[in-house]
């Protein structure tokens, strides 16, 4: 089990998975050499750590909206370890109350170095007074205690994701050696934008010169998630493909006045 990929299962433990290669996300460079510094260093960089006193030691949060990324990044950082490094992966579903949280640390312990992945930690921890999945004020106390309790960490990073950090408990989120680095993941900005946009064309085999002449106007003058622009590219495709036409600018735009619409309807019903 040691340096693979395991999923925590409510119901029959836990289980190796083969999440395939991740390459590198369309990210800022300044949001890749935290994740240097902050995650792959702790495990590359093992002896520089210790000739300082320092554990192996470190725990931050990926915050923001649905759809930018936070999963993808978990996914990197998870391929580029494994071997080496084993990765415990922890959705809320698979944590009913606090015997669960401390369940997924054993488990990191005796498998470490660990790289311990929770998505949609709210859901897990939540406050003192709920959490969807599991017993809000029990699963937060365990939680707390695991991360900076008598057991030991080292050789232990974990990376927590949340769309919303202010629905985390301050003890949770305001406290270094607990969640030490809080790390906004938002909407790429038109640079990265352009990037995931003619990325994803060409992983869909458009002929390079067809991308060239794209100026992916109507994709860049808007603010949307990674996942709305890959949508919008794809959608741009389905376009193409029912005009009978190679894909081009004004497939795009119908692409994305189609998803505006989908955005506007959804906004005037949580209204």
């Amino acid at each position: 089990m040691r340096g693979q990929i395991i999923e925590i299962d409510k119901n029959s433990g836990f289980r190796v998975v083969d999440i395939g290669e991740h390459q590198m996300p369309v990210i800022s460079n300044e949001m890749m050499t935290e994740l240097e510094k902050n995650v792959i260093n702790l495990f590359d960089k093992e002896a520089s750590f210790k000739s300082y006193g320092l554990p192996i030691k470190r725990s931050v949060i990926l915050e923001g909206p649905p759809g930018c990324g936070k999963t993808m990044i978990a996914r990197y950082l998870a391929t580029r370890l494994k071997g080496r490094v084993t990765t415990v992966w922890v959705t809320a579903k698979s944590i009913e109350d606090s015997s669960d949280v401390s369940r997924v640390f054993d488990i990191a312990r005796k498998l470490s170095p660990a790289l311990v992945v929770m998505e949609d930690l709210d859901l897990i921890s939540g406050t003192r007074e709920s959490s969807i999945f599991g017993n809000g004020e029990n699963c937060l106390g365990e939680m707390l205690n695991q991360l900076d309790g008598l057991t030991s960490n080292d050789s232990i990073v974990l990376v927590g994701s949340t769309n919303d950090v202010n629905s985390l408990d301050d003890a949770l989120k305001d406290r270094p050696g607990r969640f030490d680095r809080i790390y906004e993941i938002g909407h790429p900005d038109q640079e990265l934008a352009e990037v995931i946009a003619r990325s994803y064309l060409q992983k869909c085999g458009v002929p390079q010169e067809q991308i060239d002449k794209m100026t992916l106007a109507s994709i860049l003058t808007g603010s949307y998630s990674g996942a709305q622009i890959v949508e919008i590219v794809k959608g741009g495709i389905f376009e193409a493909i029912h005009r009978g036409v190679v894909i081009d600018d004004r497939c795009i735009k119908v692409s994305k006045d189609g998803l505006d619409k989908q955005k506007s309807r959804l906004q005037r019903t949580t209204k």
